[in-house]
């Protein structure tokens, strides 16, 4: 009997996934696998995000988990680019839960949890901006206006008194 509850909950809960995942490019572009994709929040949340860019119009080219070398030599991974003919854009997604505060001049934001957990992670706007400072250093292009940052945050979370200019 527990099988058969086990065999429908997947029926339910993994199907239609299965279809979006299958329909999409990402795959062949993140050389992620089903499971790997639906398993882990933070593969699933870019897949999300490239699922809704990839049905866009107009040419453009979608890359996804890019390390880029860094002037100090470590490396910086950009979970998602699109290439259009209207610039680069350089996306950050961020698979959360709960409520999350923030400002553009802070080096760590907060995510709360029902549970009353807190959780600290690095700033996204600023992890986005390195991100673009790496990439431009590596494709020799300086141009701000070429460059465009997104910070994608699922539905799951609420945005609280976040402070951007």
């Amino acid at each position: 009997m527990i099988l058969l509850y086990l065999s429908l909950a997947f029926v339910i809960i993994l199907l239609p996934r299965y279809i979006r995942y299958k329909s999409s490019t990402y795959k062949a572009t993140s050389g992620n696998s089903f499971f790997k994709t639906v398993l882990d929040k933070g593969n699933y949340g870019e897949f999300l995000t490239y699922n809704k860019l990839e049905k866009l119009n107009g040419d453009h080219k979608l890359m996804t988990n890019l390390y880029i070398p860094k002037a100090d030599g470590s490396t910086t991974e950009i979970d998602l680019i699109m290439i259009s003919e209207t610039g680069v854009y350089v996306f950050e997604s961020k698979n959360y839960s709960g409520w999350i505060f923030g400002s553009e001049s802070h080096r760590n934001w907060t995510q709360s949890l029902p549970n009353k957990q807190k959780n600290k992670f690095f700033n996204p706007i600023w992890q986005n901006k390195s991100h673009i400072r790496a990439l431009k250093e590596v494709l020799g292009m300086n141009n701000d206006e070429l460059f465009k940052s997104y910070i994608i945050f699922s539905e799951r979370c609420t945005l609280k008194k976040i402070k951007v200019e």
